[in-house]
């Protein structure tokens, strides 16, 4: 899984918001990411995961409005993108 530093390094736009929070949703994400599942693709399936989780908190409210795409957040639209490529669903931020 993707620790503080890599995601921080592969989401700046997250900058603003604090360790902490960042990191409750990467612990989150994790839950919710299935190795078997994703393979290769599971630290990028958990980073993109965690990136939604923090966009839909009230906080990450200045980075959501650059990243929507019809209605939801690009970061939830790349993780199901991963979901349909690996066959299984991982119950996302919905």
């Amino acid at each position: 899984m993707v620790n503080l530093a890599a995601f921080r390094l592969a989401h700046p736009e997250f900058g603003n918001q604090p360790d902490g929070q960042v990191q409750a949703c990467l612990d989150e994400a994790a839950l919710r990411t299935d190795a078997t599942v994703f393979s290769t693709l599971t630290n990028e399936a958990h980073r993109w995961l965690a990136a939604d989780l923090l966009v839909s908190r009230p906080t990450g409210r200045e980075a959501r409005q650059e990243k929507m795409l019809g209605g939801e957040s690009i970061y939830r639209v790349k993780r199901r993108e991963l979901e349909t490529i690996c066959g299984g669903f991982q119950g996302g931020a919905n």
